[in-house]
Parts: structure tokens; C-alpha cells; sequence
């Protein structure tokens, strides 16, 4: 099993090398796991947790997008299901703005349910699926058209010669995924497919102007103690919509003083193919962490010449009860915990 997972690492990590990448919306896509992968919901130590994210990007000292995402995860009926398994709730809001454009708010609902291979639940197949409900608004009148240009300057008055000012959209979206979890005492393994945008099959042009198509987000981590207090964790995300790709390659390192003490801290790196390079910083507190990453653009990119910016906090608050099995009580670093 072991030259199992590290055969399957390599290959996805070598498989997407060359694939052209965007910006995914947040860096530390770890902490965004119901946006990931419907099946993530509940994988995680303890009973419940939350997680918050915010990011902003600015060109040449000027604010241009900022996103927000909070997510709560639960574990209900645990008196009513097997030892081995776990049916987790989980409850996202999502809230993105560009300039005064663009503009996104979505909610959504998310079921998960796993399933013990072995009587420790260290081995598991989880299936989620997740409901999204989205609104989205263009709006064109915040433009500036080169026929809106006079001998004056600029004036509202002119048309734009676009056929719609506004365009607004709200809709449901339907998402799914599968996971796949092993762990034990000395290290830890995950790989995972969501599938979102299911029931994209509208054929009004309004609509489609303001709707994703289907998106697959397939992940991959893999994590390793290298001693009682330090764990090294290696990972990725490969994302691809309407024949464009994106690519994040994750290294991370944590060091705690105790194994079973969550008191330490996380550091590492974020390759976004093609696009930029991101070192972060987590702080761990017991229940608590808190989250910092800085975006570094590569040139040749037209971000990077525009002189860009973009930062992200975080924090997650997780309620976890030390395991009665000694084997089970090491928190990994893994990017979907």
C-alpha cells in the first residue's frame, strides 16, 4: 500500500506538469475543502469545525477583487450509524467582488457519508454530494467603452453598444464527489474527485453568460511524520473547466512539540502552474489555526507586469477529542483536514 500511494503521487504530480493554470480563487485551497470535493465534508478530527477565508488582489495599489468563503462542517447521528463510518453536514457561504462589475453570492448544503474498510477507520471511501444555490450580476454600465469617449472626456450618456446593461443570474447548481482516505500511525494518504456544475444544461443565452460549466477538481496528499514532533506533507490540485486547466502544487512542513498537542507550526508552498509561487504560514493552537499566504506572480504574466498584489488570512476552529487508539491521535498535515 505504501509504494501504492507513492506510485499514484508521482504519477498525478508528473501527469499535469505542463498543463496551462489560471488563479484559482483562494491559494490555500486546503482550507476550502466543500468547494473542492463534496466528499471532504467530515473528514477531519473531532466533531465539528469551522473554517474562514478571505482574499484580496489589487493591480497598482488598487483594490480590484476581494473573495470571502466560511464553511461549518457537523457530525450528526453518530449514535445511530457504525463506529467505522461517518455522515457529516456541511454549510458554505461564498461571496466574491470585482471591482463594481462582477459580483457573486452563493450558499450551499453539502452530505457526505463514509465508509470504514477496516474496524479502525483507518482506511475509508466517502461520496458526497452537495446542493449550491448562486446569484450573479454583470454590470456593463461600470465600464468604460472607448465609444463613451467624447472630445470632453469620458460620459456615461453615450452608449456602450452592448445589447444588455445588467445581466442577472440566479440558479442552482448540483455537485458530487468521491474520496479516498488511509492513514495510520506514521503517515496518511488522500485522493479525491468532485465533480460540479452537474445540472449546467440551460440553453437561454442570459443565463449562460453568468454560469460555469461542468468543472472536475481532482486532488491528491500525502503526508509523513518524520519524527514524534515534525511531519512533512506534499499535495495537489488539478482543476479544469471549458478546456482551461489549473494546477496547485502544495510542500508543507509542520513541527509540534507533541504528537498529541496541536500547538506548533505550519509552513511551506504553493506552486500555481505558470501563474505565481505562494509561502505560507500557519499558526496552530490547540483548536485553533490561523492562516497567511502571500502570492508572488511569475513573469512573463501581465499581473506581473501590472505590478499585482494578493494576500490571504484564514482561520479554522476545529472541537476534536484525543483518540482512545494511540495510532489515531497524530493530527497529519494533509490538506484536506
Amino acid at each position: 500500500m505504501h509504494k501504492f500511494r507513492i506510485i499514484l503521487l508521482v504519477t498525478f504530480l508528473g501527469y499535469f506538469n505542463n498543463v496551462f493554470a489560471q488563479l484559482p480563487y483562494f491559494t490555500q485551497f486546503s482550507e476550502n475543502q466543500l468547494n473542492i470535493n463534496p466528499a471532504l465534508a467530515g473528514n477531519y478530527d473531532g466533531d465539528t469545525k469551522f473554517n474562514s477565508l478571505y482574499k484580496y488582489q489589487s493591480y497598482n495599489k488598487i483594490l480590484t477583487t476581494n473573495f470571502l468563503n466560511a464553511e461549518a462542517q457537523f457530525k450528526p447521528f453518530k449514535d445511530y450509524i457504525s463506529p467505522e463510518d461517518v455522515f457529516a453536514v456541511g454549510i458554505d457561504m461564498y461571496s466574491t467582488k470585482s471591482l463594481s462589475v462582477y459580483s457573486q453570492n452563493s450558499f450551499s448544503g453539502t452530505f457526505s457519508y463514509s465508509k470504514g474498510l477496516n474496524s479502525e477507520s483507518s482506511e475509508a471511501l466517502a461520496l458526497g454530494f452537495q446542493f449550491r444555490y448562486n446569484s450573479k450580476r454583470v454590470d456593463y454600465t461600470k465600464l468604460l467603452f472607448p465609444n463613451q469617449f467624447s472630445i470632453t472626456g469620458f460620459t456615461n450618456q453615450l452608449s456602450n453598444n452592448e445589447p444588455i446593461n445588467v445581466l442577472n443570474s440566479n440558479y442552482f447548481d448540483i455537485n458530487t464527489g468521491i474520496l479516498y482516505t488511509n492513514f495510520n500511525d506514521d503517515e496518511s494518504f488522500e485522493a479525491g474527485l468532485g465533480v460540479y456544475n452537474l445540472n449546467q444544461v440551460s440553453t437561454e443565452q442570459k443565463n449562460l453568460q453568468l454560469r460555469y460549466g461542468r468543472t472536475y477538481m481532482a486532488h491528491i496528499g500525502y503526508s509523513r511524520y518524520l519524527s514524534s514532533s515534525n511531519q512533512l506533507f506534499v499535495g495537489g490540485l488539478y482543476s479544469y473547466l471549458n478546456a482551461g486547466n489549473s494546477l496547485s502544487l502544495i510542500a508543507g512542513y509542520s513541527l509540534s512539540p507533541e504528537f498529541t498537542n496541536s500547538v506548533g507550526i505550519d509552513f511551506g508552498l504553493v506552486y500555481q502552474a505558470n501563474n505565481c509561487f505562494s509561502p505560507y504560514l500557519k499558526l496552530n493552537a490547540n483548536s485553533l489555526k490561523f492562516i497567511f499566504s502571500y502570492d508572488v506572480p511569475m513573469g512573463p504574466n501581465i499581473s506581473y507586469l501590472q505590478n499585482s498584489r494578493s494576500m490571504e488570512l484564514g482561520i479554522q476552529c476545529s472541537f476534536s477529542k484525543i483518540s482512545d487508539n494511540i495510532t489515531m491521535s497524530r493530527k497529519h498535515v494533509s490538506c484536506f483536514r
